[in-house]
C-alpha cells in the first residue's frame, strides 16, 4: 500500500514565515505557519525514537537466543 501524503513543502512554509516577520504578521494561532513545521518535526522525531527503540529490542531478543540455549 502506498503512503499518500502530500509532500512537505519546506522552502514554501520557509518563505511564508520569513514574509510575516518582515511584515510584522507573526502569527501563533491554532493554525499559524510554524503548527506544520513543528508538526512535521515532532512526528520525524518520534519515528526516530521508535525505530531506534525497535532496533535495541530485537538486538536483545537476538542477545537473549544466544545466551540462553535450551537444554536437551
Amino acid at each position: 500500500m502506498e503512503n499518500k501524503k502530500e509532500e512537505f513543502d519546506y522552502e514554501a512554509l520557509k518563505k511564508k514565515t520569513l514574509s510575516n516577520f518582515v511584515r510584522a504578521k507573526v502569527c501563533l494561532a491554532r493554525m499559524g505557519p510554524f503548527v506544520p513545521l513543528l508538526k512535521d518535526l515532532l512526528e520525524v522525531a518520534l519515528r526516530t525514537e521508535l525505530k531506534i527503540t525497535w532496533m535495541k529490542i530485537d538486538a536483545l531478543k537476538a542477545i537473549v537466543k544466544m545466551v540462553i540455549v535450551p537444554s536437551n
